[in-house]
């Protein structure tokens, strides 16, 4: 059997009180004003939904009319009773207008509030983050912070940040952010951090600097979100990365060697046997001709021969970087006047690293050459701490970025590759007509020697 439930327990009473208070208004004089003690009943409903406490608001103020009605005679019109009775009725409006404003506060917050642990919920749940002071000590921590550090709300509170420092990233890198963020700037970046237990995890890291109503910065609000998996996907696509670009150098190398030891040994041979014939064929003006002729194809194809063998083999790169560029590039059969200017010769650094950054600028340098029609390519390389810096310009015809960005053409590609391969980034400037801009930064390279 289902039960109906026809008032609430406030609502009860309300409607009890009501009935209550009007027969006891029906026992008073006409001129005793009860509007107080509606008022009391009428509160009784004053967590109640709209329609309810308009409800009553119109119950109310038909009890308080009501003895009037039972009592009223024309001819002996008592206005004081009358105006008691408004007077009771205009306070019951007013309180009606500020329960019903009181109620949409009530629920206006009351939503704010489902609204904010939502969040809360879906930060705890998805988002490491905690708040600092402005000397980077740690003030709170959400429960997530704990779960993927490993270490407890005790051990974290009054701790900096550097509780869980890897040691992966330079003192410059936190300089950078400090210096960020107290001049009032948002800071994003990845940061590698160290759990309790010596686990290494990832994250994306924002952080926010809270400032009062003067903005003054009070503290430093840090969300993270964890990107360990993300990270080691791409380490792993490095790796396949490093192993096809490692089979790529293999090969070339022996393509490289097939060519000297083959086909320009026996260009160089048949070189050979052309001026002997020569020798012979003095007296024979037309043969002699057709020798000197074939005698010259045949040391440009020696010659382009050479270039190609030296273009795919990296033997050039045993002085180091700068030595095998300009081994390149007096090598070039171009028009195209290429200037190199370096604050890194003689130093050597790891065998991958020299590899790439002579392969990108092999690509840039034949890129021009073949494509931009420049007359003038100049190539800088600096170190500067533990970076390597690196910018081309030429003065070529250049391209509209728009198009190669929508063709993403393979060239670009092999370049911004080989460049994350040694933990570097590649940015390509240009318009037609302006030439192109290469700017090549390498993060944390370490120098074995210098020659």
């Amino acid at each position: 059997m289902v039960k109906l439930k026809l008032f609430s327990k406030f609502q009860l009473y309300a409607l009890i009180g009501l009935i209550s208070v009007f027969f006891i208004d029906l026992l008073l004089p006409l001129g005793v004003a009860i509007g107080v003690m509606y008022l009391c009943c009428f509160l009784f409903i004053v967590g109640e939904n709209r329609k309810t406490i308009i409800a009553y608001t119109a119950i109310t103020i038909f009890f308080i009319s009501l003895k009037v009605l039972i009592y009223f005679n024309l001819q002996e019109v008592n206005w004081m009773i009358i105006s008691n009775r408004l007077i009771s009725i205009i306070a019951i409006f007013f309180t009606l207008i500020i329960v019903l404003k009181y109620r949409k506060q009530k629920e206006t917050k009351n939503q704010l509030q489902i609204l904010l642990n939502a969040y809360k919920d879906a930060i705890n749940h998805n988002i490491i983050s905690f708040v600092s002071d402005l000397r980077g000590n740690i003030i709170s921590v959400n429960q997530k912070f704990c779960d993927v550090s490993k270490y407890s709300r005790e051990e974290l509170v009054g701790k900096r940040p550097s509780i869980v420092n890897s040691g992966f990233h330079s003192k410059i890198f936190f300089k950078t952010l400090w210096s960020t963020i107290s001049a009032g700037n948002v800071w994003r970046g990845e940061i590698r951090n160290k759990a309790k237990d010596g686990s290494y995890y990832w994250v994306n890291s924002t952080i926010l600097p809270v400032k009062n109503d003067k903005d003054e910065i009070i503290q430093y609000l840090v969300l993270q979100t964890d990107i360990s998996k993300k990270k080691k996907m791409e380490l792993e696509n490095l790796s396949l990365r490093d192993q096809l670009i490692a089979i790529q150098e293999a090969e070339r190398t022996r393509i490289a060697q097939d060519l000297h030891d083959g086909i320009m040994q026996m260009l160089a041979a048949s070189n050979m046997q052309i001026n002997a014939l020569k020798a012979i064929c003095n007296d024979h003006d037309e043969g002699h001709t057709s020798l000197n002729v074939l005698g010259a194809l045949v040391i440009d194809l020696l010659k382009e021969a050479r270039a190609i063998s030296h273009d795919l083999s990296c033997t050039s790169l045993q002085g180091g970087i700068i030595s095998g560029l300009n081994k390149t590039i007096e090598s070039l059969c171009s028009e195209c006047n290429v200037v190199l200017e370096s604050n890194i010769e003689g130093k050597r650094f790891s065998e991958k690293l020299e590899i790439h950054v002579y392969r990108i600028l092999q690509e840039i340098i034949n890129n021009t050459i073949k494509h931009s029609k420049a007359t003038e390519l100049k190539i800088i390389i600096n170190q500067e701490n533990n970076n390597l810096y690196i910018n081309t310009f030429d003065n070529g015809i250049g391209f509209d970025m728009d198009m190669i960005n929508k063709k993403n053409g393979l060239g670009f590609s092999s370049l911004k590759n080989r460049a994350k391969l040694i933990n570097g980034t590649v940015k390509i400037q240009s318009s037609p007509n302006n030439g192109v801009v290469y700017n090549i930064k390498i993060n944390n390279i370490k120098e074995l020697k210098t020659l």
